[in-house]
């Protein structure tokens, strides 16, 4: 993660960091509002987001801003009492970022944007590792969220693993308390699997739920292909210190 947004997520109440594909992002929600900061290679990558605030889909035309002395583009999107606002520029050349944030102002918005730092960097990492992959497999993403909750820091991980023929699939833990493991019928090294209806493999790995995703968060892979990458599922001994992952 090639920027810090410390004193934009300082008082979140959670946050979502991912990083792959061309682009790095971070999405934070508490008390003061909601926002999200991507990070990308290319003007075309941060056309092709989906855009996860609600707002009421009529963006108004774009204004020339300035954001740290560099030039970019703001925009807005009706939004109740305060609007969504869209702030684009170029940080450094060769990089685009993009702000997402409700906000009064085009000032106010660029402001939060000007606040974002890119002298610092952040390694992406979750609490588990995958020890086997298919042959040609490597990690595409990752994605980590982590919150402030009586449970514990940690709330959801994710690792993309793709090929160059375009197969991929989405492995996913999230800690579930009190879970009620169910049995599972399918071998998966030295854990028991089963499916979760034709597309997803699910297996209980304590505490956390694995779940790897064939279809929808994933496409190519074949259900043994999926076995097998769960068979080397390694989680972390600590889920609440992340610096120990």
């Amino acid at each position: 993660m090639h920027f810090t947004t410390d004193t934009l997520v300082g008082g979140a109440e959670s946050a979502t960091w991912g990083a792959g594909r061309g682009a790095e992002s971070v999405e934070f929600r508490g008390p003061t509002g909601q926002a999200r900061f991507v990070l990308a290679r290319s003007v075309a990558t941060l056309d092709a987001l989906q855009q996860t605030l609600s707002s009421a889909g009529r963006p108004q035309p774009p204004t020339d801003v300035r954001v740290g002395g560099r030039p970019g583009v703001a925009w807005f999107d009706p939004s109740g009492d305060v609007n969504l606002w869209f702030v684009r520029w170029q940080p450094v050349n060769g990089l685009w970022a993009q702000l997402d944030i409700y906000a009064t102002t085009r000032d106010e918005a660029t402001d939060t944007a000007s606040r974002v730092r890119f002298d610092g960097a952040h390694r992406c990492v979750v609490p588990f590792r995958l020890q086997s992959l298919p042959p040609g497999g490597r990690l595409l993403e990752c994605s980590v969220t982590l919150g402030r909750s009586e449970r514990g820091s940690f709330a959801e991980g994710s690792l993309v693993i793709g090929d160059e023929s375009g197969r991929w699939l989405t492995v996913r833990a999230q800690p579930v308390p009190g879970y009620e493991a169910r049995t599972g019928e399918l071998a998966a090294g030295p854990y028991g699997a089963r499916r979760q209806g034709s597309d997803v493999l699910e297996m209980f790995v304590k505490p956390c739920v694995i779940e790897a995703f064939l279809k929808g968060w994933g496409n190519g892979y074949t259900e043994s292909e999926g076995l097998a990458v769960l068979s080397g599922y390694q989680p972390a001994r600590d889920l609440d210190h992340p610096d120990t992952w």
